[in-house]
């Protein structure tokens, strides 16, 4: 399978670019030879080799991981996004992310490095400067 990590600007593409590396590489009838990179004497795969249905398995969940995280990518908005992650990873730790990823913007936004790049994407650290939210409505309305 070699290194499928080459630099991806992204954690989601670089999850979508090892999924696909490992399902190319598991399309094989025989098992994968996974070995712990630390140790390469260690087969972390071993039993898939011993008991050959554990190598089935694991392809199944691999096509299902791998179709829930194209969802993933190709969802269009905030709440498709939450309930794509939260079918692979569980409410939880999703609603746990969203607020920790809401705090984080948050910080940026008011240290003035949250910007918006040309196409209004929001970006860190360039870009048109959002300013801070100071503007709660005219009394006079």
């Amino acid at each position: 399978m070699g290194h499928a990590y080459r630099g991806q600007r992204s954690t989601a593409h670089t999850v979508h670019d090892l999924l696909g590396a490992m399902l190319a590489a598991s399309a094989s009838p025989s098992p994968l030879v996974v070995c712990n990179p630390v140790n390469q004497y260690e087969i972390l795969s071993e039993q898939w080799t011993s008991k050959p249905a554990t190598f089935g398995e694991f392809r199944r969940w691999l096509n299902w991981f791998a179709a829930g995280w194209k969802r993933v990518l190709d969802a269009r908005t905030v709440p498709e996004t939450q309930r794509e992650l939260t079918s692979l990873f569980g409410d939880e730790l999703v609603k746990k992310a969203f607020v920790k990823q809401a705090q984080r913007l948050d910080e940026l936004r008011k240290s003035g490095g949250l910007g918006v790049n040309r196409s209004g994407a929001l970006i860190a650290g360039g870009g048109f400067a959002v300013r801070p939210n100071t503007f709660f409505g005219a009394d006079d309305e």
